[in-house]
């Protein structure tokens, strides 16, 4: 397995741990009045927050460093057409961790562009996986 590929797994997988830990640490959340974002909360739910922005930071950055690196690795155009947009998308989900929800309308534009990304870059990887 070579090292791009590692990235990808861990990137893919990094934030629920955090995710979860948060979720452990936060007895007022619940999925049915709360959005994940609600997690990340600086002023709501310091200092869990922390631990939430960091699991998205750090899986928005493994995800955007494996895309990077699968398309150097890879340069056919089927790989591009995907991976630079996985590339956007990581960083926008690292934004996300950066911005959390009480900085404002900021972090409703990147986390609208997030979810965006993620449904154009499932369209284009399956669109380029069977031509």
């Amino acid at each position: 397995m070579e090292y791009y590929q590692i990235l990808g797994i861990v990137g893919a997988i990094i934030a629920y741990p955090f995710i979860g830990v948060s979720i452990f640490l936060t007895p007022w959340f619940n999925f049915y009045d709360n959005a994940l974002s609600d997690l990340g909360n600086i002023t709501r739910n310091a200092p869990v927050a922390y631990i939430f922005n960091t699991g998205l930071f750090l899986s928005g950055f493994l995800v955007a460093s494996f895309a990077f690196a699968c398309s150097l690795k890879n340069r056919s155009w089927r790989y591009l057409s995907w991976s630079i947009l996985l590339v956007l998308t990581g960083v926008d989900l690292a934004l996300i961790g950066i911005f959390p929800e009480d900085a404002g309308r900021i972090h409703g534009i990147v986390s609208v562009i997030f979810f965006s990304l993620m449904i154009i870059v499932m369209f284009v990887y399956g669109f380029s996986s069977i031509v």
